[in-house]
């Protein structure tokens, strides 16, 4: 009884001990005088009420507008709670996995996923769909006890950063391609020097995990990202120009000159010049998914961006602890950190969306529903396995 009463006036006066440094910075934030560099509150009366010696320091930062409200940026600095950090807003998340009931629930859906993946992988290798190969992509990182594959367009690039910083990896290397839309291939070429054969690593990780997103959403997700406003130049040269050369409908009379107006158009992406509109070409200047698609389905053009799972990451040969999926993004990474024992304040959950806005539900709908019957049902037989897999729903006769 006297441990319950002794810890509630505890939480007491540290609720007033808060409330009293909010008042302070109130009230320098407030002030429209010139203010000291550095000022030191009397910290008796403080002390006094929660009983235990305390130490706060307000530090009034000035830039140029030395006289107004905007001009000075506050730092507050404490110690006497046992330690001296300054207070972080946990994510909600994360605080919601120190409830262990709550993390039951998100282990049990988590193993649902694990145990559905492995009695499907059985179920097609009865029919010859799957067969045991090595993934290309997996990853393992000793220091951190993780291993996993980053699957491009699905959520890993927060991981990606996320490890880079922990490794203390040299991002700087990749800075010369923030222009040309290639920092996230820099990063994950520096990574790729983790590449491994899992089998006999994975044993010695906390964790092991992939992660994974519709299938036809992802591939929207990169034509929009990669190709559609011809923006990136490299992903142009290699399958945009040949999408729109071969594929692109123009009218009759302009046929023989098809090769001259393609490289035209060819001319303005790479320079960046203006479109021209008499050019079919350059209208659009970058290819329509339907071009992408047959470019994508018939010549199968191969990109990591649009991969299928079971040949990247290998589900059906590898026992992935862990199934992060798209649609619980945030909830599943941040049980990956709790369970591999890492931090969670180096976190950003700055997700990698394309240029022109997120792909959801609603929008690659929109661009499967542009297909003819025969390109559907070469996108539902390409990514079959990953479908079924992990439990999508890939019948493209809901858009005849």
């Amino acid at each position: 009884m006297n441990s319950l009463t002794f810890n509630k006036r505890f939480l007491v006066k540290v609720f007033v001990f808060l409330l009293l440094v909010f008042l302070v910075v109130q009230c320098y934030s407030l002030s429209n005088r010139q203010v000291p560099h550095e000022i030191h509150t009397n910290s008796s009366m403080i002390s006094k009420t929660l009983g235990t010696e305390l130490k706060i320091t307000v530090k009034m930062t000035e830039n140029s507008h030395q006289n107004t409200n905007e001009g000075l940026k506050d730092e507050i600095s404490f110690s006497g709670l046992q330690t001296d950090s300054v207070l972080k807003t946990e994510d909600p998340e994360w605080v919601r996995l120190k409830d262990p009931a709550y993390v039951k629930s998100v282990e049990e859906e988590l193993d649902r996923r694990n145990e559905y993946v492995r009695k499907k992988c059985q179920e097609l290798a009865t029919e010859g769909m799957t067969v045991k190969r090595r993934p290309t992509q997996f990853r393992h990182f000793p220091k951190l006890h993780i291993g996993m594959c980053p699957v491009f367009k699905a959520g890993s690039s927060n991981w990606k950063d996320y490890i880079a910083k922990l490794l203390k990896i040299d991002k700087t290397k990749c800075g010369g391609y923030k222009k040309k839309g290639m920092f996230e291939t820099c990063l994950h070429n520096q990574l790729s020097t983790f590449s491994t054969n899992p089998f006999p690593v994975m044993k010695n990780n906390l964790v092991n995990f992939m992660t994974v997103r519709h299938p036809f959403e992802r591939v929207v997700s990169a034509y929009r990202d990669k190709l559609e406003g011809a923006d990136k130049v490299q992903y142009y040269n290699v399958i945009g120009r040949i999408a729109k050369l071969k594929y692109r409908q123009i009218p009759a009379h302009l046929e023989p000159k098809r090769a001259q107006l393609a490289e035209a158009s060819d001319n303005v992406v790479r320079s960046r010049g203006t479109p021209d509109p008499n050019n079919p070409f350059d209208n659009p200047l970058g290819p329509t998914f339907l071009e992408f698609s047959k470019a994508r389905l018939w010549d199968r053009i191969h990109d990591i961006h649009w991969a299928t799972y079971e040949k990247y990451c290998a589900p059906c040969s590898v026992n992935y602890t862990t199934i992060i999926k798209f649609e619980t993004l945030h909830r599943d990474n941040m049980y990956v950190l709790k369970k591999a024992g890492l931090d969670e304040s180096s976190w950003s959950d700055n997700r990698n969306p394309t240029s022109a806005g997120r792909t959801g539900e609603g929008r690659w709908r929109q661009y499967f529903r542009q297909l003819d019957r025969e390109l559907l049902h070469l996108y539902a037989t390409l990514y079959r396995e990953d479908c079924e897999i992990f439990q999508y729903d890939c019948d493209v006769r809901q858009f005849y």
